[in-house]
């Protein structure tokens, strides 16, 4: 007697392959992943100073100093006949200043003593130190000379502090009796004048006063700082917009555009 057969078909085993929409979906659930890690990851580092892309965002918010995004051509703040355009164009294309998100440059705003302290550091090519790496740094080093310049208004964390520190060390600021920085200060026109003489080794003691006459209001100099103006004068770095004898008004705030001629004159004296 023959055994029965099965006469139903045989189920053949498939191997299960991702449509393509399946794929499609895996790839866009990757990317949108990746994108999210990149996003925080840049959040993080915005907020503590490591980059610095966004406007009025992480440490002190400064959008146009220290890594700003923004390095137009042209702002449409400056005229082509706007008597400091050629050293702003000159220190924006070098990356030692730069101007903010809305494409202006905003000349006529005063500069705090940060500021400028961050632009000198940038001038004279002084490698900045990171701010993570500072908070490493200041975790197991406590000497707050080498991280703040020894000032006691400057804490490590401070965004500006790694140029302040630097520039101090290089003779270009020395601070307040008090020991104080002042950092959100405005800088002075004669103040930035002196920092510039004694960071760069003018002979200052060695310098005529004679050549004070350059400028009209040279009597409104502060005494300490005559001798320092005097050496600068002496070494074509001036503070005005014209090349005949002008008033100085030494103790007005220096202004973004001033600054920007200012340290193009103490480049070019460097034969930079």
């Amino acid at each position: 007697m023959s055994s029965p057969t099965d006469s139903s078909p045989k189920k053949t085993r498939l191997s299960h392959q991702p449509s393509r929409p399946e794929h499609r979906n895996a790839l866009g659930a990757s990317l949108i992943a990746l994108f999210l890690l990149i996003a925080l990851i840049s959040t993080v580092l915005e907020y503590f100073g490591v980059i610095n892309l966004l406007p009025n965002f992480g440490r002190r918010g400064r959008p146009y100093i220290e890594l700003g995004v923004w390095q137009p051509a042209e702002f449409t703040d400056i005229p082509e006949d706007f008597w400091a355009s050629e050293a702003i164009e000159e220190l924006v294309d070098q990356g030692v200043i730069k101007g903010f998100p809305n494409r202006e440059f905003r000349p006529n705003q005063p500069i705090t003593r940060a500021e400028f302290a961050v632009m000198v550091q940038a001038a004279f090519n002084q490698t900045p130190t990171p701010n993570f790496m500072r908070s490493i740094q200041a975790t197991f080093n406590s000497n707050a000379v080498q991280l703040t310049g020894g000032f006691r208004d400057i804490s490590s964390d401070f965004w500006a502090a790694s140029a302040i520190a630097n520039t101090a060390q290089s003779n270009f600021f020395n601070g307040f009796p008090n020991n104080e920085f002042r950092p959100d200060e405005p800088i002075s026109k004669v103040n930035a004048l002196v920092a510039i003489a004694n960071g760069l080794g003018l002979d200052s003691d060695g310098a005529t006063r004679d050549s004070l006459w350059y400028y009209r209001d040279a009597d409104q100099i502060p005494e300490y700082a005559k001798n320092d103006v005097a050496a600068a004068t002496e070494a074509r770095i001036y503070l005005s917009r014209l090349s005949e004898p002008t008033f100085l008004q030494p103790t007005r705030p220096l202004t973004r555009a001033e600054a920007a001629n200012l340290i193009q004159q103490a480049l070019r004296h460097m034969g930079q």
